[in-house]
């Protein structure tokens, strides 16, 4: 099986087994990061009221990101 497979088979296991979001996003992204080569990765939750992504989940980032931090929609950047 190509680790890819591999890595999806595991988080699937992993999202049937688990009743917590935050905790399921958070080991998407440290999946993804290894299935890519990366230290960073992370899941941006779209706040329309506000304008604003998120920062939901991740892993690699610093204190104080994760489910701190909040991007404006309206700057030009890799995220909007």
């Amino acid at each position: 099986m190509k680790i890819q497979q591999r890595i999806l088979a595991d988080f699937g296991e992993f999202a049937l087994r688990s009743e917590d979001l935050d905790e399921v996003l958070t080991e998407a992204c440290r999946l993804v990061g290894k299935a890519l080569g990366t230290d960073l990765a992370k899941v941006l939750e779209i706040e329309n009221t506000e304008q604003t992504l998120f920062v939901r989940a991740g892993v690699g980032w610093g204190e104080g990101v994760v489910g701190h931090v909040r991007l404006p929609m309206g700057e030009r950047s890799s995220e909007t």
